[in-house]
């Protein structure tokens, strides 16, 4: 029998650090009633314990499977034994890197089966790699409910990987306004030549999110405007190749890199400019919309 109380949902994530969809997992479980809803975190990979400190309910559990690169067939044993201790009400995986342990999920007996998408990594940006839609595709049976973040996502889920519209519940990701409240300082008028204008981004440095673009836009507009002043808030595997394309641009001197941070509406408070850059590889498309519904799934590609 399944513990008496507020019904547990597990979520299970590829690794617990700083980033926009763990961001949104915290603010999920410190927000929802207690008095409805109890949470575990599973983590395939980890978790990175100043992250895990922005949990504030005291009752959640987090764990890691300490899952192997590629191929672990350990890990799955692992989230099956995890799942029938738990006992939980609901299963929620997201993206890619953690949808086949729905099977799990299924075959532990948990009875509500939850897959949210966020977006594409940078090795498919578009979400059309052959493989990975295999992979989506067969673990679409054992699928109760997919929460796509966006519109975009929301058709290439029922075009692509075939979902019946009636499983898709499509949410946007929402904005603490207490939080992010403009401040109620008003900065100097700006001159001709951008004396004083200070330019920000927030994101994981990541090939996706091309902060590369910024830094080249920076350089472009310096001898015109040779007062902007560029911050980047966040971390990622690309901060050391952007610390040097920084330095071979000439533009060290312009730039901040913050690191991960998180007083980051403190830090946007002081921006006179927000930027949020995208690559063009993972811009909207819609060259997957040949493989409707009934399409045999080794067409793709």
């Amino acid at each position: 029998m399944r513990d008496a109380g507020p019904p547990l949902i597990v979520h299970v994530i590829f690794r617990l650090d700083f980033g926009g969809l763990e961001n949104g997992l915290v603010n999920l479980v410190n927000r929802l009633p207690v008095e409805r809803y109890r949470h575990a975190i599973v983590c395939l990979a980890g978790f990175n314990p100043a992250y895990r400190e922005r949990i504030r309910r005291p009752d959640v559990e987090v764990l890691s499977l300490e899952k192997r690169p590629g191929k672990d067939l350990g890990a799955y044993g692992r989230m099956w034994r995890v799942l029938r201790r738990l006992r939980p009400a609901i299963v929620h995986t997201r993206n890619l890197g953690t949808v086949d342990m729905q099977w799990v999920a299924m075959l532990a007996g948990v009875r509500h089966r939850v897959h949210g998408e966020h977006g594409w990594g940078a090795t498919d940006p578009q979400g059309l790699n052959p493989r990975n839609l295999r992979i989506r595709r067969a673990c679409r049976p054992v699928i109760h409910r997919y929460v796509p973040m966006s519109q975009d996502i929301e058709r290439w889920l029922e075009e692509a990987v075939g979902v019946e519209p009636g499983r898709i519940r499509q949410l946007y990701s929402g904005v603490d306004t207490e939080r992010f409240t403009p401040s109620v300082r008003c900065r100097a008028a700006v001159g001709s030549e951008g004396a004083g204008v200070s330019v920000g981004t927030v994101g994981r440095l990541d090939p996706v999110k091309n902060q590369a673009l910024l830094l080249d836009v920076l350089a472009s507009l310096r001898p015109r405007f040779p007062g902007l002043r560029l911050t980047v808030v966040g971390d990622g595997p690309e901060r050391a190749s952007l610390e040097a394309r920084s330095k071979s641009l000439g533009v060290a001197g312009d730039v901040t890199f913050t690191g991960a941070r998180s007083d980051t509406p403190d830090l946007m408070r002081d921006f006179d400019v927000f930027v949020l850059p995208q690559s063009t590889k993972a811009s909207p498309t819609r060259s997957w919309r040949p493989w409707r519904r009934g399409c045999p799934w080794w067409r793709a590609g």
